[in-house]
């Protein structure tokens, strides 16, 4: 705080003597006296409440928008009035307030305790939420600086204009050219079996049972047998 301020409102005898010494307003006999000595036409609060006296300031003839102080003090008065009277109401119409006090105790805390589980939820998920920003902006920039390892400059494709020119291709030689391999020779297939062969294969083993593959010769051994059956 300022000194001076400090000593006018630690002052006790005049604030209009104690702000002049402060200033040192000439001429200093009569600016160091008090207001009831130096005669003064409005004292000071503090030379009023040692004589006895009141101001009284007249209304100004200036209009204002201002609300007067006397209709403020006494809407003040009127307000504070209302509300002593509600409270007398009130403590003898509601005379539950005491046996109830536990159950609102306890819906007061009920609901605290779903703010504050609300509050902690949205927390955690603005923390999670963070962090997932935090993990994709740092994958992003990883991505961008494996793609400028990666990127080739025009100046790297481009030839240099000071590079000495590679020669032109040789034509290709047939000499030097690899030969493309024959192709093997695949092995000639098994000769296939004869009916024949394939019959005898199936023939059952019987000394004295003879395999015809000819009709004629078929016809002839069955005359054959007829004819000893007949002559016996």
């Amino acid at each position: 705080m300022n000194h001076a301020n400090a000593l006018v409102l630690t002052e006790k005898t005049c604030h209009i003597a104690c702000i002049n010494c402060i200033y040192n307003n000439p001429p200093v006999e009569l600016t160091t006296r008090n207001c009831i000595i130096a005669g003064c036409a409005t004292p000071c609060a503090l030379c009023c409440a040692r004589s006895g006296k009141s101001l009284m300031f007249e209304p100004s003839s200036v209009p204002t928008l201002f609300p007067s102080k006397h209709l403020s003090l006494t809407a003040t008065l009127k307000k504070k009035k209302r509300s002593v009277l509600d409270m007398k109401k009130k403590e003898h119409v509601q005379p539950f307030t005491e046996s109830q006090g536990p159950a609102l105790y306890d819906l007061i805390l009920s609901q605290l305790l779903i703010i504050q589980g609300k509050r902690y939820r949205l927390r955690v998920k603005a923390q999670k939420q963070q962090q997932a920003n935090a993990k994709r902006k740092e994958r992003e920039e990883n991505d961008d600086d494996e793609w400028e390892e990666e990127e080739i400059s025009d100046s790297e494709l481009l030839p240099s204009p000071t590079a000495p020119k590679q020669p032109a291709l040789e034509p290709l030689n047939t000499a030097n050219t690899l030969m493309r391999p024959k192709p093997k020779l695949r092995a000639k297939p098994a000769p296939q079996p004869s009916s024949k062969q394939v019959l005898d294969s199936y023939r059952p083993e019987c000394p004295n049972f003879r395999w015809t593959n000819d009709e004629n010769e078929g016809d002839e051994a069955d005359g054959r047998r007829r004819s000893s059956c007949l002559r016996r």
